[in-house]
């Protein structure tokens, strides 16, 4: 009887490619670690006199250290939107 051998065989093969996918899968959804603003550097300044002079700490606090680049960028970019919305509708 040749059918338990043959479906043994199916399912082992299928269980490695399922076991390859997932590996492969896991690799592609793996987050990196980001990269961070050097702590001596002029920008650590910079920041904490931005979050002192407009206010804004959603999502960025000047406690954390060291300051990831793309939360920095994200802060920035909220804080020139911020001023864009205020000037609009103080010269308008």
């Amino acid at each position: 009887m040749a059918f338990p051998y043959i479906y043994k065989q199916f399912y082992l093969r299928m269980r490695k490619h399922f076991t390859t996918y997932c590996l492969f899968l896991s690799t592609v959804i793996a987050f990196a670690q980001g990269t961070y603003i050097p702590l001596g550097s002029e920008t650590n300044s910079y920041l904490q006199r931005l979050e002192i002079k407009t206010g804004l700490v959603k999502g960025f606090h000047t406690s954390n250290r060291p300051y990831d680049r793309k939360m920095v960028v994200d802060y920035i970019n909220g804080i020139e939107y911020f001023l864009f919305i205020i000037l609009f509708f103080i010269y308008v």
